[in-house]
C-alpha cells in the first residue's frame, strides 16, 4: 500500500527542490526527516512538511482501513518535482528600460510505502545438493572458473643501450 502526499505552486523552482528530493529518495522516513531537518535549503522545509504529512495519511488510513501500517516504519519510495504555473512581474533596469521577472513555482509530491519485510531464510535438508551450474546460451553447462594462484606478469626485458660512437 502506499501513502502519498501532494503540495502544488510551491513557490520555489523545481530545479532547487530536485536537488533536495535527490537526498531523501529510498531512505526510512526518520532518516529522511533529519536531513531535512538539518538541510539549509529552502525547498527543504517544503519536502520536510510533505513527508510528515504523507506519515500522517498513513496512519490516518491505516487506522481507518485497519491496515497494521506503523508510520515510523515507512520508506520514501518516489519524490515527484514538477514544474508549476510561472507568474511574470516587470522589474526596472537602466536606461528607464523594464525587464521581466519570472516568479517560478513547483509541485512536489511524496510517495511512501511500508519497509518490505525481510525474507525468512528456509533450513533446507543436510546433505542437500548444492545449485548446478547455470547452462549457457549454447545448452551446455557453465564451466566453473579456476581457483589459481595469481602471478605477477612477467618482467619486461630490459631496453638496448644505444650508444652513440
Amino acid at each position: 500500500m502506499q501513502f502519498q502526499a501532494t503540495l502544488r505552486y510551491a513557490r520555489t523552482t523545481a530545479r532547487k527542490c530536485g536537488l533536495v528530493a535527490r537526498m531523501i529518495r529510498g531512505r526510512d522516513v526518520n532518516s529522511a526527516l533529519e536531513i531535512l531537518r538539518v538541510t539549509p535549503r529552502r525547498p527543504a522545509r517544503y519536502l520536510h512538511k510533505l513527508v510528515q504529512s504523507a506519515m500522517a495519511n498513513a496512519t490516518s488510513l491505516s487506522q481507518e482501513k485497519d491496515l497494521g501500517v506503523d508510520a515510523e516504519r515507512l520508506v520514501v519510495r518516489e519524490v515527484r518535482v514538477g514544474g508549476g504555473p510561472i507568474m511574470k512581474r516587470w522589474g526596472s533596469a537602466p536606461q528607464g528600460r523594464g525587464v521581466l521577472i519570472r516568479k517560478r513555482t513547483a509541485h512536489l509530491t511524496v510517495i511512501l510505502e511500508p519497509l518490505p519485510e525481510p525474507a525468512r531464510k528456509e533450513k533446507g535438508a543436510k546433505g542437500a545438493k548444492a545449485e548446478a551450474p547455470k547452462p549457457t546460451p549454447s545448452g551446455e553447462a557453465a564451466p566453473k572458473p579456476a581457483a589459481t594462484k595469481s602471478e605477477p606478469p612477467p618482467a619486461a626485458p630490459p631496453a638496448p643501450d644505444k650508444e652513440k660512437k
